[in-house]
């Protein structure tokens, strides 16, 4: 049923159930993962000076990136990473589109803050009402 599933991933330490449920959908399906992580640019400041900034946020997920593949690898799951840089919610939908995704995997996460537009959830909002394929969020 599924082709092609995408998983975003911060680079938090938590405990990943949408991890875990892409790697049992992608065994089910015989679907690859690609495991997507995007880094925010900030808004007004001159890139140039922000590159090593930058660079160390590419390696760190990078890092974290090939640890998680290595999880769903070792499981019999073909991966795929990709880190671009963009704002989070538009970079993963337009992955998506672009790349025929048929499904994307997300960790859900109780609101911090007041409203849908602050804390990690807002991320997860936004994909499911803005993606063109299937969203599952995961508690």
């Amino acid at each position: 049923m599924f082709t092609h599933i995408l998983v975003p991933v911060d680079l938090g330490s938590r405990a990943r159930p949408g991890l875990r449920a892409a790697c049992q959908l992608a065994l089910q399906n015989q679907a690859p993962v690609t495991l997507f992580h995007a880094i925010e640019r900030i808004d007004h400041l001159p890139a140039p000076s922000l590159k090593g900034f930058y660079g160390r946020l590419e390696r760190a997920a990078k890092r974290h990136l090939l640890t998680l593949g290595r999880e769903l690898e070792d499981a019999g799951v073909t991966v795929r990473r990709v880190i671009v840089f963009g704002k989070v919610a538009p970079s993963i939908v337009k992955y998506a589109s672009e790349k025929n995704v048929d499904l994307i995997v997300m960790d859900s996460h109780p609101l911090d803050g007041p409203g849908p537009d602050q804390g990690v959830a807002a991320t997860s909002h936004r994909v499911a009402f803005l993606a063109r394929c299937a969203v599952l969020l995961v508690k």
